[in-house]
């Protein structure tokens, strides 16, 4: 009897083990890539912004909660929207933003964005600042933005990402 409820226990446990390992293969899984800040021009340091393209290619949302850098103070998720008046307002994210699965999502000039907030030093175009990015259900993802003064864009790969993220975490 004993053994047949070891058999059965040691049976259940690796089930539950495949099964979680399972559920987090199959969660979202976030890149990130053609990132990149806008320089502070002469005589200043204090804000910039920061872009770049989050490809989930998993059957699960996440959502990017928060950045972070040693470079800069203070960092916040925002974003550019149009008010009943036609203006334009710049906005704070605090909820995050969202990575549909199987998509792409762009921070751009004049969409979500990320505000870098009381620079240590005056960022100069080809200056390289490593940002770390927070998801709701994927691991870390850190991503190398270099400074350049462009419109945007998105390039085909996604090379300079140091990590994927992957899978939900408990």
């Amino acid at each position: 009897m004993h053994r047949v409820l070891g058999r059965w226990a040691g049976g259940t446990v690796l089930a539950l083990l495949l099964a979680v390992r399972i559920a987090a293969a199959q969660g979202p899984v976030i890149q990130a890539g053609d990132a990149w800040i806008r320089p502070a021009p002469a005589g200043k340091t204090s804000t910039s912004a920061a872009y770049f393209t989050l490809r989930n290619t998993g059957p699960l949302e996440d959502t990017l909660l928060t950045v972070a850098t040693e470079a800069a103070g203070a960092v916040e998720l925002h974003e550019v929207v149009r008010m009943p008046d036609g203006m334009m307002r710049m906005q704070p994210r605090a909820q995050g933003i969202p990575i549909p699965p199987r998509s792409e999502v762009q921070l751009k000039p004049g969409g979500y964005h990320v505000m870098l907030i009381g620079f240590k030093k005056r960022i100069r175009p080809g200056a390289r600042i490593t940002l770390t990015l927070r998801f709701a259900k994927s691991g870390p993802v850190t991503v190398t933005a270099i400074a350049a003064q462009r419109a945007g864009g998105n390039l085909p790969s996604l090379p300079e990402q140091s990590g994927k993220a992957r899978g939900a975490k408990k």
